[in-house]
């Protein structure tokens, strides 16, 4: 896909790798409209955006309400055109046991991270389909190719998502529609580990959000199925877990993962 001149959505783009993301892409000449619950703060990224010459368009508003993404998709497409690039970035974490988590914030994580971006995806799929260009990014996570203890719920809907983007690139082959997943690693900056002011574990081959938002431009412009951001090997560590699903705690316990979410917790 050229870049220059498309228009695109990026949710959760008020602070993190969806601000980073955001920025990558008008950095390219994309057309932005950005969305999050963050009122002041989207409105703050899409200011510093239109800087850089494109035009970026805040909205307020939450994934999981089904009249704000109507109206999150509605004014993209009156403000900007037709919606050529969905980057489904909002999600939220929580640190807990599954046992101890409610009821009320399972459901609110699986809303979000989960039912959210396939609806948005639903919304601009039909225009992109028809017009035969397009492309879906989803933020997905290896947390959702490796079980994380205390992070289950929020496994569990990253690996639903990258199942769903895969039969969804399937049922697309041949219509002109990209369809990519970002499985990154841990993330310094942002997400989980800076809300706690804590480095992420060394040997857990944590990234930037830099590096996250570049590959969702190289998604963009290559439409590879997947993409993983880590700064050390991946594959054949997954590979190993695969076959021998065991394997995977014994390694979490040696990069330390375990202790530091169990550290999370206790805070």
């Amino acid at each position: 896909m050229r870049l220059a001149g498309r228009t695109g959505i990026v949710t959760g783009a008020a602070r993190g790798i969806g601000a980073v993301t955001a920025r990558a892409l008008a950095v390219e000449g994309v057309n932005l409209t950005l969305f999050d619950r963050d009122g002041d703060g989207v409105t703050d990224v899409a200011r510093e955006i239109a800087e850089l010459g494109v035009r970026a368009i805040p909205v307020h508003g939450d994934v999981t309400n089904a009249d704000d993404r109507a109206r999150l998709v509605s004014v993209a497409e009156q403000e900007l055109g037709p919606v050529d690039v969905l980057v489904n970035n909002a999600a939220i974490i929580e640190w807990v046991p599954f046992v101890q988590q409610s009821a009320d914030r399972i459901t609110e994580m699986v809303e979000t991270n989960l039912t959210a971006p396939l609806l948005l995806a639903r919304a601009v799929l039909p225009q992109m389909v028809q017009r035969r260009t397009g492309h879906l990014v989803t933020l997905c996570s290896l947390e959702g190719k490796v079980g994380i203890p205390h992070t289950a719920t929020y496994g569990a809907t990253k690996a639903a998502l990258l199942v769903w983007n895969a039969a969804l690139r399937a049922e697309l082959d041949g219509s002109g529609v990209g369809v990519t997943a970002i499985a990154p690693g841990y993330v310094t900056g942002a997400g989980m580990w800076a809300a706690w002011n804590l480095p992420a574990p060394p040997l857990s081959g944590p990234v930037t959000p830099e590096k996250v938002a570049n590959a969702v431009v190289r998604a963009l412009r290559d439409n590879p199925q997947e993409i993983i951001v880590r700064s050390t090997p991946t594959r054949p560590l997954l590979a190993v877990a695969a076959i021998r699903p065991e394997i995977a705690g014994w390694l979490l316990k040696v990069m330390g993962i375990d202790k530091q979410m169990k550290s999370l917790i206790s805070k």
